[in-house]
């Protein structure tokens, strides 16, 4: 991994999604468990006394899943790589279509965000509510925005 850190004072770019869970469905995403994830933190220290050592872990983690991360990407369009980015960076958009946005993540235009925020909602890879989009799996973004 890059010894650039993507934590940029708070580990999550925007706000948590409420579940892990998306829709009915039942599907997970790809940070399936919480607990995991703390435990992953317990697992390397004795005792958690400071936030870097939580950054640590994160990182960890992150690391862990840059496989899956990489095979993802690699299924992408540019467009929708550049929105994930995009989004990643910004950590929660509401105008999607605004031209600074657009311009932002390098798309040319508000109608190649559409084509490539639909298929990536349809994906699970953004999460859509109450008219805020953002990177599904916050550690992908985090990974994304390292690279």
């Amino acid at each position: 991994m890059s010894p650039k850190s993507p934590l940029k004072g708070s580990l999550t770019p925007g706000p948590w999604p409420p579940s892990p869970l998306k829709g009915e469905e039942g599907r997970a995403s790809l940070s399936e468990s919480p607990a995991r994830e703390l435990n992953k933190l317990y697992d390397t220290e004795s005792a958690v006394t400071e936030s870097r050592q939580v950054d640590l872990a994160v990182l960890a983690l992150i690391e862990e899943s840059s496989g899956i991360y990489e095979n993802i990407v690699a299924t992408l369009t540019d467009n929708q790589l550049s929105l994930m980015r995009g989004l990643a960076r910004q950590g929660t958009v509401t105008e999607i279509n605004g031209s600074s946005f657009v311009r932002a993540s390098g798309l040319k235009s508000s109608s190649s965000v559409n084509s490539a925020l639909k298929s990536l909602i349809d994906k699970e890879l953004v999460y859509h509510d109450h008219g805020q989009y953002s990177v599904y799996d916050r550690f992908m973004a985090l990974w994304l925005c390292s690279r």
